[in-house]
């Protein structure tokens, strides 16, 4: 056993034990009280067109409107042995919840509904005894890191004293590991672990081929939250994709703020702006 800030943990598992969990992205299509419970929310899940939909009950209502699940997209447990709950059989498990749409800084309104946030955890702890482990991560924290601060992230850490870890956008992979250092997870999810892309189907999946964006439109923020705009090595993107080969995907997505730029340096992408004929990456 193992102590964090939060109290005793249960056993370690390993990582052959965590892989053997079939986490799926759904989508929630209505969400409904369940009569004579006072935690119960029954959800009807899409999974798209490998698994369906599924009947998946969660005890949040203590803390959640059925309403606000309706059309949310988050991720599931669906390989979990059906189990009866109140007379109603539930095939999976809800596995990450969002308190907030999310932490998108190009428009002001969602911003400052991250700000908002407190009054939900402050909420959340009157009724269990205590707080949750919070991340903040996604363009907020972009914004307040990097070369290209738009504010000071000591004012950002003011406004969000909740908030028990800050992630940016290009930190994805060290998910981990920061994890782990905060206390949350233990040892397995700190080795080498490949975090993947998403991936729609069995024979789809997405790469990412650059970080950040260096066009500086006058009415956008990405820049800032993005950071300087970095390509990834063509051996990188190319071990990435022999790797989803072998997993049988058929199909891939290059993804980038701008998939044109990849690979040209700073001097070319201002040249091709202004007029050069010279000939774009992947046009």
């Amino acid at each position: 056993m193992e102590q964090n800030k939060q109290g005793t943990v249960k056993p370690e598992i390993t990582y052959e034990d965590f892989s053997k969990l079939d986490i799926r992205a759904g989508t929630v299509l209505s969400a409904e009280r369940v009569e004579g419970s006072e935690k119960l929310i029954r959800l009807q899940v899409d999974f798209g067109p490998e698994i369906g939909q599924k009947q998946i009950m969660t005890g949040l209502l203590k803390w959640y409107k059925p309403e606000s699940f309706v059309g949310l997209q988050t991720t599931f447990i669906v390989n979990l042995p059906p189990r009866k709950m109140m007379g109603l059989m539930s095939e999976g498990m809800i596995l990450a919840l969002g308190l907030s749409d999310d932490s998108c800084s190009v428009r002001q309104k969602s911003e400052d509904k991250v700000y908002g946030i407190g009054k939900v955890v402050k909420e959340v702890k009157e009724a269990t005894g205590h707080k949750p482990f919070i991340v903040l991560a996604g363009c907020i924290v972009g914004s307040v890191t990097g070369d290209r601060q738009r504010y000071d992230f000591a004012t950002l850490k003011k406004k969000t004293p909740w908030a028990d870890l800050y992630m940016n956008p290009t930190q994805i992979h060290e998910l981990p590991l920061l994890l782990k250092k905060s206390g949350v997870l233990s040892e397995w999810a700190a080795g080498n672990k490949v975090i993947e892309g998403a991936q729609d189907t069995a024979t789809h999946a997405f790469i990412n081929i650059s970080q950040g964006c260096d066009n500086f439109c006058a009415f956008c923020v990405v820049p800032y939250a993005r950071g300087r705009e970095v390509s990834r090595s063509e051996e990188d993107i190319l071990k990435d994709i022999a790797r989803l080969v072998k997993k049988g995907v058929t199909e891939i997505t290059l993804c980038a703020q701008n998939v044109n730029s990849w690979g040209l340096s700073v001097k070319e992408k201002f040249q091709i702006r202004t007029g050069s004929n010279q000939k774009l990456p992947f046009a």
